[in-house]
């Protein structure tokens, strides 16, 4: 079966660390595709946005990364799902200042 799962962050980042984010855990077994990645990450380096496959576990990857604007969209495989590992899409603001960001991300996910 395929399903479509999507992620989204949009609002104001505080200043000096300030991140938001919003994540998934897909089910054991689930081949999750990166169909697209948008992400406005306020066009300096002191700001970005990104996709992490296993944010808070031992062996984190940056799948995808934005200093400003960015799309992607194909059907690259990026991880099996064990029902434990998640998917987190993360804005962060490392800037003196608040910053505008969003983001989105649609993945497809084979079961």
């Amino acid at each position: 079966m395929i399903t479509f799962q999507s992620l989204k962050i949009t609002g104001s980042v505080t200043a000096s660390g300030g991140t938001i984010t919003d994540t998934y855990t897909p089910a054991d077994g689930a081949k999750i595709h990166l169909r697209s990645f948008i992400g406005e990450a306020g066009y300096t380096t002191d700001t970005y946005v990104c996709l992490i496959w296993d944010s808070g576990g031992g062996a984190e990857q940056t799948v995808w990364i934005t200093h400003g604007s960015s799309t992607y969209g194909n059907n690259e495989l990026i991880a099996t799902g064990d029902g434990v590992k998640i998917i987190t899409l993360v804005a962060q603001n490392d800037s003196g200042a608040a910053v505008q960001m969003a983001s989105e991300v649609l993945l497809k996910v084979v079961t």
